[in-house]
């Protein structure tokens, strides 16, 4: 397909990301008080990390540094590894820039094991919503998990950029058990964040 200019997460022919508009909020309470009150619980919130690269993207080195180090610091507040994560969500919408610095980070963080992780990325179908782009991605990784059934990006494999690291998204949705997914949110200011949900047994259908 002709793809140029298209707002393709990852694809060799990215040229750029269109803005979007939404909004989305949700309930976070300690556990206990949730049980205790026989709520549905739909996810845990079980670590974040964010970071800020002062050359704004400039410097890329410094760029997938400061990535890679809010993913693993989300890790290390979760009190698990790289190996526990199911699933990740990207910041990813087609920024030639932004989308080479986070597929880096991963590949830093995951190494050898990022070729088989289920990867997602919403931003092609939402737009670019900027602040609220790390909720609502949260909640559609919760939907996906109760789902049982990842998002894949419709023209991806045929278009994907081989000088990044290898990733393992695909044209469509991938089934599976995604109880544990990574969450990230690049800023166009030098900023990321990575966010670790779960979502209990108990949720998933």
């Amino acid at each position: 397909p002709d793809l140029e200019g298209a707002c393709l997460p990852f694809a060799q022919q990215r040229d750029g990301f269109f803005l979007g508009e939404g909004s989305a909020f949700v309930v976070i309470e300690e556990l206990e008080y949730a049980k205790k009150r026989g709520v549905n619980v739909l996810g845990e919130l079980l670590g974040h990390g964010s970071s800020y690269d002062v050359s704004r993207g400039q410097d890329e080195a410094n760029a997938v540094k400061r990535c890679a180090g809010a993913i693993q610091s989300a890790l290390d507040a979760a009190g698990i590894s790289a190996s526990d994560i199911d699933c990740i969500s990207c910041s990813a919408n087609g920024s030639k820039r932004e989308d080479r610095y986070e597929a880096l980070a991963l590949a830093q963080v995951f190494g050898e094991r990022l070729r088989s992780i289920p990867l997602t990325a919403i931003g092609y179908a939402l737009g670019e919503t900027l602040g609220a782009f790390g909720l609502l991605q949260s909640i559609a990784f919760i939907e996906a998990s109760r789902e049982g059934r990842l998002p894949g990006i419709a023209g991806i494999s045929e278009s994907f950029d081989e000088a990044l690291p290898k990733l393992r998204i695909g044209d469509e949705p991938v089934e599976g058990d995604f109880n544990t997914g990574l969450i990230l949110s690049l800023g166009y200011d030098g900023s990321s964040a990575a966010t670790i949900i779960s979502v209990p047994d108990s949720s998933a259908s």
